[in-house]
């Protein structure tokens, strides 16, 4: 996956709280972005159901996670930068100077 469709894909949020006085996450229940444009689908839900995982469906795209990100390409040595799509910000690669292979 390129670094501009892992950005833009649908995400998950694994839910947590407290437990005997203690913030905890639950392994088995998440939240999922369910959007007309972007999201996961009905099936995606039903499979998560059927491996025994509680879902809870967001219908508002870039409803958690902000992500900025960088990759370097291994072949060219080449960094590219992608800011998330649905918040303000930047994203870049580091200076050359910066990078001691």
């Amino acid at each position: 996956m390129s670094i501009e469709a892992a950005v833009a894909a649908p995400r998950v949020h694994p839910e947590a709280g407290m437990n005997d006085g203690k913030r905890e996450v639950f392994p088995l229940k998440f939240s999922a972005e369910f959007t007309e444009t972007n999201g996961w689908n009905a099936a995606d839900s039903i499979y998560w159901q059927e491996q025994g995982f509680e879902s809870e469906a967001i219908t508002r795209f870039g409803a958690f996670a902000w992500v900025h990100a960088i990759a370097r390409n291994a072949e060219t040595g080449l960094w590219t930068g992608m800011a998330d799509l649905d918040w303000e910000g930047t994203a870049s690669g580091p200076e050359a100077s910066m990078c001691e292979y």
